[in-house]
């Protein structure tokens, strides 16, 4: 049915890390992202199950709390090894 009507349900990879780059780009203006598939909002949390799905697949086998603890780590040892 959706087919017939030119519609679709999902987004693929490519779409997503289109998206990753636009909003991470809009975010460093300042700006808000909303994000929209035949003219209908997705909702917030089916677009960080997409990025973590598409864009960063290792975070989104990880729980909530285990993805805190990795990026936490990450960031320390980012700061420490910036100079």
């Amino acid at each position: 049915m959706l087919k017939r009507w030119d519609l679709r349900k999902n987004l693929s990879e490519p779409e997503w890390k289109v998206i990753d780059h636009k909003t991470k780009k809009r975010k460093a203006d300042n700006k808000d992202s909303d994000i929209y598939l035949n003219g209908f909002l997705i909702p917030q949390k089916r677009v960080q199950t997409g990025f973590a799905h598409y864009i960063n697949p290792c975070l989104g086998q990880l729980s909530a709390s285990g993805k805190s603890q990795f990026l936490s780590k990450f960031q320390r040892y980012a700061n420490m090894n910036m100079y």
